[in-house]
């Protein structure tokens, strides 16, 4: 564990572990950290694949919807693959804070696949979390 951490300390590496996901292991800090290393990132977030296609979404609009992404696709599998941005790991290089958005990433920024996660942000969450 000190290892990796000496590392990233000594590139001028951050490693956020937001507490809100508790069953993170050491385990994908590791591998997110090897991920990080072997594609000479400077910044990483985590990934997972979305239960529903933004496709599929519609802004509210009164009684009526208003889609999400314009688009006039009717079959899924035409959809374009697409993922959900997860906070459970991010890796960045010092250098490069000032050109992140306020949710840790840019156009450079790449993306380490997790299983879904349970991100704990309301009291319901931590039920799911005894289940």
């Amino acid at each position: 564990m000190l290892e990796v951490i000496s590392d990233l300390c000594l590139t001028g590496d951050i490693c956020m572990l937001y507490l809100t996901y508790p069953q993170r292991t050491w385990k994908e800090i590791e591998e997110a950290q090897e991920f990080y290393r072997k594609h000479n990132a400077s910044s990483l977030l985590c990934r997972e694949e979305v239960e529903v296609h933004p496709y599929l979404c519609l802004y509210e609009d009164g009684l009526k919807g208003k889609q999400i992404v314009d688009h006039n696709l009717c079959r899924r599998q035409d959809y374009p693959k697409c993922f959900k941005i997860c906070h459970k790991i991010a890796i960045l290089n010092y250098k490069e804070i000032h050109n992140l958005n306020s949710n840790i990433y840019n156009k450079d920024t790449i993306y380490f696949n997790i299983k879904k996660s349970l991100d704990i942000d309301i009291p319901a969450d931590l039920e799911k979390l005894n289940d």
